[in-house]
């Protein structure tokens, strides 16, 4: 709601017309997401909101955790969405200056066929599906501190596709400001993990146990509890 409100607020600041595109593109968004499950669908707002706080990076991080592979279609809408805001903002002004109705149409399709040729845009979804799937496959792996290796991986496989990707199609790029993001992002999906998967491995047990068609060795690592719980 909050995002939907923001996105008018600036389409309205430059024009009517420009009001209805956002009101389109935000019903379309809407669409899309219904065909989702709440925990991805969530996502298309979600990213928008941590790309402005700067830590977008945390997002494929935890839906690589938590939410498996499909969780990348509905980070790439946001991400979609997000560049749709920005690019708004800073055109359509030109577009509302336009008196000629064919100028104005003409205007409105480059909003969108400029959109979808942003390398910008195309890099994020580009290292933001890489991410997730660099997490959901090694968190998956039966190791110690998967998940938190995972989380590392994902950041750094963010940070090295953003900036290669800036490179190869020429975009101003500067790790430097990056890092920023990256580290805060990185603490914030650690704490997420110890959060919701923390588990004491030093307390793990290895159990075997039979029926009559199966021998099982099963590796038991206990979940980490507050005190009050134990209590």
């Amino acid at each position: 709601m909050f995002f939907c409100i923001f996105i008018l607020g600036n389409a309205y600041a430059a024009s009517l017309e420009i009001t209805l595109v956002a009101v389109v593109v935000l019903l379309l968004a809407s669409l899309i997401q219904s065909a989702f499950r709440a925990g991805h669908a969530v996502l298309i707002a979600l990213v928008p909101l941590f790309f402005y706080i700067h830590i977008p990076y945390v997002l494929p991080v935890i839906a690589g955790l938590s939410l498996g592979l499909m969780s990348i279609v509905p980070i790439s809408i946001g991400i979609m969405l997000y560049y749709f805001i920005e690019y708004m903002a800073g055109h359509t002004a030109v577009a509302a200056s336009q008196g000629d109705i064919t100028a104005m149409a003409t205007a409105y399709a480059g909003l969108f066929g400029n959109l979808f040729k942003d390398k910008e845009a195309i890099v994020a979804i580009l290292a933001f599906a890489l991410c997730v799937v660099v997490v959901f496959i090694i968190s998956q792996i039966p190791f110690d501190e998967s998940w938190i290796v995972a989380a590392g991986a994902g950041i750094l496989t963010t940070a090295v596709t953003t900036f290669f990707g800036h490179m190869h199609f020429g975009l101003e790029t500067s790790f430097i400001d990056m890092l920023p993001g990256l580290l805060l992002s990185c603490i914030v999906s650690i704490a997420y993990v110890f959060a919701f998967h923390a588990v004491d491995y030093q307390r793990t047990e290895r159990l075997r146990f039979e029926d009559d068609d199966y021998v099982y060795f099963v590796k038991a690592v206990p979940k980490l509890k507050s005190e009050d719980e134990d209590d």
